[in-house]
């Protein structure tokens, strides 16, 4: 039953891509986003660990504003391929102190984090209305270094002073995500409604759980 419904439903999205033929066109758009709290997932289906390396805050990091643009070629079937960049100043991770317990949390380090967007999209009428149904990769929160310092050891020196040997370890919190999205145009807008869907063993902050990050976007077309 699946198989026919599906092909009935691209038999008419292809008609009405003939009845509402448009000359190809070249896109650029600016816009917001606003990321919603992110929903985890434990692959193993043990209760998720949201905490890992080092002390850091995944709802702030992940979700919130950001800004954006997009270039986009639409082809005469209103079918689109485009690049997408998001810009956002956000928590990356917090301050520790051999001073305080290491799960208490000090002082936010922010900074520019970006993102990435490769997609592909396809626009269609219905009921006197466009909508458009977008999908690709996205390589996110670039920006995220941060490096953590890791014992290796102690010893004494030749005056009998004892030291300890420390190594840096340089790390990211970036990750990759699948991005899709849905909505409809008004004069100018674009207004949709998508998730990343981010698989665990593709971020750096946790390597056991799946994640669904649900947004809103809005965006303006220039030309």
């Amino acid at each position: 039953m699946q198989k026919p419904l599906l092909l009935i439903i691209c038999v008419f999205f292809f008609i009405q891509s003939f009845s509402q033929e448009k000359k190809a066109h070249f896109s650029i758009k600016i816009g917001t986003e606003y990321r919603i709290t992110p929903i985890t997932k434990s692959l193993d289906n043990s209760q998720p660990t949201l905490v890992t390396i080092p002390n850091f805050d995944l709802d702030n990091q992940i979700s919130g504003v950001s800004v954006n643009y997009s270039l986009s070629y639409v082809f005469k079937l209103k079918f689109e391929i485009g690049f997408s960049q998001s810009f956002r100043y956000d928590h990356i991770y917090f301050e520790q102190s051999d001073f305080v317990p290491r799960q208490t949390f000090q002082k936010s380090v922010n900074g520019v984090i970006t993102d990435y967007h490769f997609f592909l999209g396809k626009y269609f009428n219905l009921f006197k209305k466009e909508f458009f149904i977008k999908g690709g990769i996205s390589l996110m929160n670039r920006g995220t270094n941060y490096s953590r310092t890791i014992p290796l050891g102690s010893g004494t020196d030749p005056n009998g002073q004892e030291f300890s040997r420390f190594a840096t370890d340089p790390l990211n919190f970036n990750f990759s995500a699948l991005n899709v999205n849905t909505g409809f145009t008004f004069s100018k807008y674009e207004l949709g409604i998508g998730a990343y869907f981010i698989n665990g063993s593709s971020a750096n902050f946790e390597n056991e759980n799946s994640i669904v990050l649900p947004y809103f976007k809005v965006s303006y077309n220039l030309r």
